[in-house]
């Protein structure tokens, strides 16, 4: 599914599989996914420029990344999603505007369970790291704020590439 320029897209309850990409997006308000299910394709979702916010998703088995965010500008969020055996979690790149809150996910059974890069922070509230080869990567300044979060069974469980963590 391939959109470019749209405004208040909302999408919910759909299973993308099998693709090149779930979702490929360029230069959108912000976008919304609920209640969706991305799998076996190369990467499930691809989002470019401004905002995304996910509940209740499931991203499994995606060769090269669940989701992948490039040149985010706006505040993100990610609650109640899994991400597992994906060969990156979840990969997002954005500016010092482009803060991101995960709550109450689950990032399991990939080569970086998230990787982020620049210079904003990542709130993370009751968040599972588990069974990654790097559990949490960042690069390039990005601030990792963790709460009552879990990280268990990673090679390395957190990897600050010029990164920092409040604890």
């Amino acid at each position: 599914f391939n959109f470019y320029g749209q405004a208040n897209v909302t999408i919910d309850n759909c299973t993308f599989e099998y693709g090149r990409y779930g979702i490929l997006t360029y230069f959108n308000n912000s976008l919304t996914v609920t209640n969706s299910t991305f799998r076996y394709n190369k990467k499930g979702m691809q989002i470019y420029d401004k905002g995304l916010h996910l509940s209740g998703c499931t991203f499994l088995n995606n060769s090269e990344h669940g989701v992948y965010c490039d040149a985010m500008k706006w505040t993100s969020s990610f609650d109640d999603c899994v991400f597992s055996n994906n060969g990156v979690g979840n990969y997002y790149m954005g500016n010092s505007t482009a803060n991101v809150a995960i709550d109450d996910c689950s990032f399991m059974n990939s080569s970086n369970g998230f990787a982020f890069s620049d210079t904003f922070d990542v709130n993370m509230e009751c968040v599972v790291v588990s069974g990654n080869q790097n559990g949490i990567y960042t690069q390039n300044g990005t601030r990792i704020i963790p709460s009552m979060c879990t990280m268990t069974g990673n090679t390395n469980t957190i990897n600050l590439d010029y990164g920092s963590i409040t604890l």
